[in-house]
């Protein structure tokens, strides 16, 4: 009976891990159940908002939660509109987003420090995808083709089959307890 409490809690710690491992990964699509992860420069954090009621999708918004890159943002100094962010990268100094526009025109948005003498921490720029000079490290995260539904899946099954689990072992030691 103990190697069997055993083997379960093993297996208990194992889909722990792994849900938490996925969650993890989920939190760069915005789709994380727990907020322990790595985070993104500049405070600026991923986010899923779905697409019903006018939401916008995924979005990368600040720490006040407004949208920096979102479908539907408006960058006036270029004239464009966002349709879609493709992906984006970052590093510990910047975020740029491959977005594109209703035209289907690639564009660059990238968020660095601002550190002109501004109430705004973040400053936006918008630049032509040849204008992107790829030269610093940065690591990439591809939205529009990320298998999150299937992450999310996983995550969720592991999680139930822990509870399951947990329960079965508990019940398991309290019958135990009423025969000793």
């Amino acid at each position: 009976m103990k190697k069997l409490i055993l083997v379960m809690v093993a297996l208990i710690a194992i889909a722990l891990v792994t849900a938490i491992a996925i969650d993890s990964k989920l939190y760069y699509y915005g789709k994380n159940a727990w907020n322990i992860h790595e985070k993104l420069p500049l405070k600026i954090t991923p986010n899923y908002l779905g697409y019903g009621k006018g939401n916008s999708g995924f979005a990368l918004m600040d720490e006040d939660e407004m949208t920096l890159i979102a479908r539907g943002n408006k960058y006036w100094s270029s004239g464009i509109e966002v349709n879609e962010i493709i992906k984006y990268g970052f590093n510990k100094q910047k975020l740029v987003a491959l977005v594109n526009d209703s035209l289907g025109n690639f564009f660059y948005i990238e968020c660095s420090k601002n550190n002109a003498h501004s109430k705004q921490d973040i400053k936006i720029a918008v630049l032509e995808k040849s204008a992107f000079l790829n030269s610093e490290k940065i690591k990439w995260i591809d939205v529009k083709n990320a298998p999150t539904y299937a992450m999310e899946i996983t995550r969720n099954y592991l999680l139930i089959f822990s509870i399951i689990i947990f329960l079965i072992v508990a019940y398991f030691i309290l019958v135990r307890k009423k025969h000793i």
